[in-house]
């Protein structure tokens, strides 16, 4: 038996143990308080890998800022990431990505309105679950599913889910519009069937469907896919036999709609320091192949702002602990975590200006742009191939076209400061010292390095 069967094997044979566990999500409402309430506001948030409520990563982060203002009429999901209560699959494979689409589905097709306004935020995982969504709004609408059970409601957002995904041949040969038209014919063929039953014929009303839904904002961390063993498969064969893997940031899954058709405004939050690639290789979206959009105004990608951070994947969108991947005995730990704080005040600060009735003006988080980078190959990253450099130049090569590599501030300021601590910054991938970066950048002989400009990165704030 060769190498790759015994490992896949291996790796099946943990679905029957580890493949199931209890998942939760968190509901929490507003009500309107008086007879002209504020605007409906409905955000939902997905978290990442092994993340939940107690993570405190930027997404349960954000949940709580947006959730303890004294406002009404807010409608907020949180949901755990893939991976959670001990599934090891989830978190190996993405299994369960599916059901969290479903659930936020679900979640919608029970509060929305014509006059919401619609957000949605993700990290890891969960940014590719808000891709998957906003795709399957997009091509489905979203259908006021209230007048049904539970239940009922459950099992007709997984047929309409089935039909969203489906991987019939005739699907994938078929161009993006054509397939959008099939699966509204099918998903509406779906909802007519079920309104046969005989308590809802007695209900008169044909079930309501909103179409062309407007995405407010967009705001993502890092977005991973791996979905599947093969991204695992292959990070393991890389590590073990030294056999290349393929390198892929821009191509969206074709299983799903991947686009920004139908969203208003998109912050993607990026990190530079991650050496791991295959289970996390970042997804952009500054590409044309998510924005073929019918209407030439909702193809720009001016709209999609995407923004690199110092820091690895879970220093980008939070997740680690006092003392994960730290020395014994560092002092000040606490300050060593806080780096997420940047890449969340970016957030926020975006987010004051497009979604002023989400976010209180002041929202403001503790962050130190000096703060602790881990080597995220630590622990389990023995399955893992040091490429992120080599995705950041697949990158320029790709978008090159549409934008430069935009790099906050923060970044700058963090390599233009030496000093006697530098060492307890953590890691740092040097991807400035090599091309085609290297020559946009000075180094001084204490050590900094100073930005001199160069067309291939851009400063932003």
């Amino acid at each position: 038996m060769n190498n790759v069967v015994k490992i896949s094997l291996m790796i099946l044979s943990v679905v029957f143990f580890l493949g199931c566990s209890t998942k939760t999500y968190t509901i929490k409402i507003h009500e309107p308080l008086s007879k002209n309430p504020s605007e409906k506001q409905i955000a939902l948030f997905l978290d990442g890998t092994q993340n939940d409520l107690q993570s405190k990563t930027n997404i349960s982060a954000l949940s709580e800022i947006i959730d303890y203002q004294d406002r009404d009429n807010l409608y907020l999901f949180y949901n755990e990431g893939v991976g959670t209560g001990g599934r090891f699959l989830g978190a190996a494979t993405g299994l369960g990505i599916g059901n969290d689409v479903r659930q936020a589905y679900t979640f919608l097709s029970a509060y929305y309105t014509p006059d919401s306004k619609l957000y949605l935020f993700g990290f890891s995982r969960g940014s590719y679950t808000s891709r998957i969504l906003a795709g399957m709004i997009y091509s489905v609408g979203i259908y006021d599913l209230k007048r049904f059970t539970k239940k009922d409601r459950i099992t007709i957002v997984k047929e309409l889910y089935t039909v969203y995904k489906d991987e019939d041949e005739i699907y994938k040969k078929a161009k993006e519009q054509e397939r959008i038209k099939q699966i509204k014919e099918d998903a509406q063929n779906i909802i007519t069937s079920w309104e046969k039953n005989d308590s809802i014929k007695k209900l008169g009303k044909k079930t309501l469907l909103h179409e062309n839904v407007k995405i407010e904002v967009m705001g993502l961390w890092d977005t991973v896919e791996a979905l599947g063993l093969t991204p695992t498969i292959e990070a393991f064969m890389h590590k073990v036999f030294g056999i290349e893997d393929p390198q892929d940031i821009v191509h969206p899954n074709e299983r799903y709609i991947d686009q920004i058709c139908n969203i208003k405004h998109i912050y993607h939050a990026l990190s530079l320091d991650d050496n791991r690639a295959n289970v996390f290789t970042p997804i952009i979206l500054s590409s044309d192949y998510v924005s073929k959009c019918p209407k030439p105004e909702d193809s720009l990608l001016s709209k999609v702002n995407e923004v690199w951070f110092s820091g690895a994947h879970a220093d980008i969108g939070g997740g680690y602990t006092k003392n994960e991947n730290n020395k014994k005995g560092e002092k000040n730990i606490d300050r060593k975590i806080s780096i997420p704080g940047v890449s969340l005040n970016w957030m926020l600060s975006k987010l004051k200006i497009d979604a002023p009735m989400l976010v209180p003006q002041h929202a403001q988080v503790f962050e130190n742009f000096l703060g602790y980078v881990h080597n995220a190959e630590n622990g389990d990253g023995k399955y893992y191939k040091r490429t992120r450099h080599n995705l950041m130049k697949k990158y320029i090569q790709d978008s090159s076209k549409h934008t430069m590599l935009k790099v906050h501030a923060s970044v700058i300021k963090r390599l233009a400061t030496n000093n006697n601590a530098k060492k307890e910054r953590g890691y740092d991938s040097k991807w400035y010292t090599k091309e085609p970066f290297k020559k946009c950048f000075l180094q001084n002989k204490d050590g900094s390095f100073i930005f001199k400009g160069c067309q291939e990165i851009i400063v932003v704030e």
